[in-house]
């Protein structure tokens, strides 16, 4: 009984993964008539960028949180010069692969319990280097903070003009010289 019950949640479980599999695809391959409009060429952003980051971007779309924070740490991170080519599209693609073929392995030995959490932490890798290196990124911008105002205020106290004293400044390595430019 029990078991033919779990085999019947696991069924509907299935069914459900397609049929948002299924409205997945279809939103990739139906163009919005909006993003259409609104483009100067009729969308041909849209034709620019990469499948797997439309595909990031539809999965990012129907998650029921916000992904502002992993945004705000993958912009850290490419000030840090890591991540540079990506979008959070990508990271939610990224992120997807990651656990789809990490669910190969619950299947494959579906003795061990343990193995279940293989695509849950799958999924999390990507997340969490992204997480990391924005970290270090914003943690090396504030500890460079003494250095670049050090070098500001000796520049300015040999009688170098403020903008020859922060063009100096933009010289430094580091993500804060990126702060700089922007």
């Amino acid at each position: 009984m029990l078991s033919t019950l779990l085999l019947l949640l696991a069924a509907g479980a299935l069914a459900y993964a397609a049929y948002q599999g299924l409205t997945l695809v279809m939103s990739l391959l139906t163009p919005d008539p909006l993003t259409a409009y609104a483009e100067p060429a009729g969308g041909a952003n849209l034709a620019r960028t990469p499948w797997t980051e439309r595909t990031g971007f539809a999965v990012a779309q129907r998650l029921p949180f916000s992904l502002d924070v992993w945004e705000d740490h993958l912009r850290w991170a490419k000030r840090g010069g890591q991540f540079l080519g990506d979008s959070l599209g990508t990271l939610m693609f990224r992120a997807v692969a990651y656990g789809g073929l990490a669910l190969i392995l619950p299947l494959m030995s579906p003795d061990v319990p343990v193995l279940w959490f293989a695509p849950v932490l799958a999924v999390a890798l990507p997340l969490t280097q992204v997480r990391d290196a924005g970290q270090k990124a914003k943690k090396r911008a504030v500890r460079g903070v003494p250095e670049l105002a050090a070098l500001v205020a000796a520049e300015m106290a040999a009688n170098t003009p403020a903008e020859a004293a922060l063009e100096d400044a933009l010289k430094l390595p580091g993500p804060l010289s990126g702060l700089l430019h922007a």
